[in-house]
């Protein structure tokens, strides 16, 4: 909220303390696909107490750790997980994980508050979903991924992302990789109709 960061610091507060025991909880349960579903908002509490924006007590701070390694684990092993083995359909999970990352980088930006660790997030998560969408392209698994992925990504939210989080269009992995190639396929096929 642009006219009160006390109102959000106060809220975000109160969030962390009810949040972090479920982290805990969902993490011991094994629930990572919870963990993943709720990573918007783990993403920017998680900023939030690494910017000094909130206060948290250790264990608040190290289960928000935790959880943001639990969600990207996936993405940045050797070999990517097959997350529900939904062939290229696990594309809907990469682009929705950062559409994630994206609203709450873009939520943080538009208020003006401090963004260097969401920036970060969003080049991981945006590294992650690029490498694990190579990596099934290059052993001709999950044929027509990339298209998934594309399909469910707000791409108003990538553009806007393009200079403060990559430094530019031509630097933005994932739009070089996942979205330019459809944008440039799609406007060819509605100037066709």
């Amino acid at each position: 909220h642009d006219g009160n960061a006390r109102l959000v610091s106060r809220v975000a507060k109160l969030v962390v303390e009810e949040l972090s025991a479920q982290l805990c909880q969902a993490a011991l349960a094994g629930c990572h696909d919870w963990m993943r579903d709720v990573a918007g908002v783990v993403f920017r509490l998680h900023a939030m107490i690494k910017e000094g924006e909130i206060d948290a007590d250790a264990q608040q701070r190290q289960t928000f750790d935790d959880s943001v390694e639990r969600i990207l684990e996936p993405y940045e092993q050797p070999a990517p997980v097959d997350l529900h083995n939904c062939g290229p359909f696990e594309g809907h999970f990469y682009g929705h994980l950062y559409n994630q990352v994206l609203v709450a980088w873009l939520c943080a930006f538009r208020s003006n508050a401090k963004v260097s660790v969401l920036r970060e997030l969003v080049q991981r998560v945006g590294r992650g979903i690029v490498r694990c969408t190579l990596w099934y392209e290059a052993r001709g698994l999950k044929q027509g991924l990339r298209r998934c992925v594309a399909e469910v990504m707000h791409k108003e939210y990538i553009i806007l992302s393009h200079e403060p989080c990559w430094g530019s269009r031509n630097d933005d992995v994932v739009w070089n990789t996942l979205c330019a190639s459809f944008e440039a396929s799609d406007a060819q096929t509605i100037s066709s109709i």
